[in-house]
């Protein structure tokens, strides 16, 4: 029996089909001869996800949406419960292995500093295996490494876990976005995009929670971090087990030529058949004009087209731009910075951390309510320049021995002025302005730099922070602030409001009369939210 919903989508099919090879009664037949070759290929795509089918016919297609949205973007929680566990737990496993301060850097920065590698692995795994698929397999990778970290009886096997769970990290962080904005209207496709970033964010307070409690009931250091550690192995089993209620990507679908899957998703996350019929139509253009031909790293990184070449020093600007503050290390390390500034128990430590986390989650949030109505620009320009404010102000603090409240509120307002912009919105303007055919690997070569700068900084700034103290090093972090101010203020694009495929026309369509620049939003005197602006 076939499942419900799969007449309809056939019948429809058969529409998109017919306009496609003309009208008449030879135009009919090829039409209905194309449909009946593609069948099994139906079949098989319904077969596969029946509970998504059945789903489908229960949920409206705005439901659906974000229920892909939600379960995709729970893939940034694996990265936002290391960030915020690690900080509780790499206390214990100093004491546990006995580890030196370059040794503590190293298994602290190693998980981004791999899943570098496996950001530019997931370009080409997600392009070839699917959206979906890509996202299991993250998953997978990423329980191995936690089982492997749970077990570690000393520093290599520990770090070998911290490098396999990298890899899966890298691969999730780099699908979940590309996924949410293929298959999320222009209207929304903001904040739920931004939904990856609101996980990571729900990841690190829940493990500063999960360190609080543990340090609080568990009494072996061993078992402490262990059992913290352990607890990450959660969220990829309850992503797994809720893949099979999303459909694939029908950008993807398209991509590899597999128009009627295509067809059929779009239907269960578009109100009508007619606006399916639509979408499609002007996706086909789209991925006409780009040339249905795979592409390939050289053809992405050394390119001769003005404006990919312009796309790709966007995306690498992003991807470092996000981490030059110091953001994350000092999420990282915040026990030691809020020790420094004469919080000195663990519970104070810990409790501190929670509040911290609490005020980046929080700017996430907010930053949720406000993408799709003020556009993408205006809160990366203002999140960079309170980022940049606050850390002369935790510099000032550091310097002149103030109270430790006041560093803990110059610290929780960092991390809040981090996540309205800079944090929440880097990797769905990076999902956005890659053409379909380079997006993949596009993004992934953004989080690439991303974790690798992150990596290199959490690397860096416990060394730092003893050479030049912490007043120190938050003023040198607000010297390159200072220019992440300058990059989004001249480079960023406004993109709110734009399909995807409106964005890729925009630039090729500016490129190609010679404005480059122009055409990816590199002059700030574009207007944003119009065409010339892309």
């Amino acid at each position: 029996m076939r499942p419900v919903g799969a007449t309809t989508v056939d019948s429809s099919v058969m529409d998109v089909t017919a306009d496609s090879v003309g009208s008449g009664p030879a135009a009919a037949a090829t039409g209905l001869e194309m449909v009946e070759n593609d069948r099994d290929e139906v079949e098989e795509f319904h077969g596969e996800g029946e509970v998504s089918s059945q789903c489908c016919g229960r949920l409206s297609p705005t439901a659906i949406v974000y229920m892909s949205a939600f379960v995709s973007s729970l893939t940034s929680v694996l990265l936002g419960y290391d960030v915020g566990v690690i900080s509780g737990a790499i206390k214990y496993i100093q004491e546990d292995f006995g580890l030196s301060t370059l040794q503590k850097a190293i298994i602290v920065s190693s998980l981004n500093l791999v899943a570098a590698g496996g950001g530019l692995i997931a370009g080409s795994v997600s392009d070839t295996l699917g959206r979906k698929r890509s996202i299991a397999a993250a998953c997978l990778v990423f329980i191995t490494g936690s089982i492997i970290k749970i077990a570690a009886q000393s520093f290599g096997v520990l770090l070998l876990g911290r490098i396999v769970t990298g890899i899966g990290v890298g691969c999730g962080f780099v699908v979940a976005p590309v996924y949410i904005a293929e298959i999320t209207p222009p209207h929304i496709r903001g904040r739920l995009t931004s939904l990856t970033d609101i996980s990571i964010n729900m990841g690190i307070v829940i493990g500063y929670l999960v360190a609080f409690g543990v340090a609080s009931t568990v009494e072996d250091d061993s078992g402490k971090w262990r059992t913290m550690l352990g607890i990450s192995i959660v969220p990829p089993f309850i992503i797994l087990s809720s893949l099979c209620l999303l459909p694939e990507s029908p950008r993807w679908l398209l991509g590899k030529g597999r128009e009627v899957e295509a067809f059929a998703v779009l239907c269960t996350i578009v109100p009508t058949g007619d606006v399916a019929k639509r979408e499609l139509a002007e996706m086909k253009t789209i991925a006409g004009e780009e040339d249905s031909a795979k592409s390939s790293w050289s053809e992405l990184v050394c390119t001769a087209s003005p404006a990919l070449k312009s796309t790709v020093l966007l995306g690498l600007g992003l991807g470092i731009a996000q981490q030059a503050s110091g953001s994350e290390a000092a999420v990282y390390y915040s026990p030691s910075v809020l020790s420094d500034a004469g919080l000195k128990s663990d519970s104070a430590e810990l409790g501190g951390n929670i509040l911290v986390g609490l005020f980046k989650l929080g700017g996430e949030v907010f930053a949720y309510f406000l993408v799709d109505r003020t556009g993408r620009r205006p809160l990366f320009i203002a999140s960079s320049s309170l980022v940049t404010f606050f850390l002369v102000f935790l510099g000032l603090t550091f310097s002149a021995s103030a109270p430790a409240w006041m560093t803990l509120s110059g610290l929780c307002l960092f991390m809040w002025s981090f996540s309205l912009g800079m944090g929440a919105l880097t990797f769905l303007v990076a999902a956005e302005i890659f053409p379909l055919r380079y997006r993949g690997r596009g993004v992934s070569l953004t989080v690439c730099v991303n974790r690798l700068t992150s990596g290199l900084v959490a690397l860096a700034f416990p060394l730092l922070e003893r050479g030049f103290t912490a007043g120190g090093t938050f003023f040198l972090f607000s010297i390159f602030s200072v220019g992440t101010v300058w990059f989004y203020y001249t480079k960023i694009p406004e993109t709110k409001d734009r399909t995807l495929e409106e964005i890729s026309a925009g630039a090729a369509k500016e490129a190609s009369e010679g404005d480059t620049a122009t055409a990816l939003g590199f002059a700030p005197t574009a207007e944003p939210g119009t065409v010339d602006s892309l």
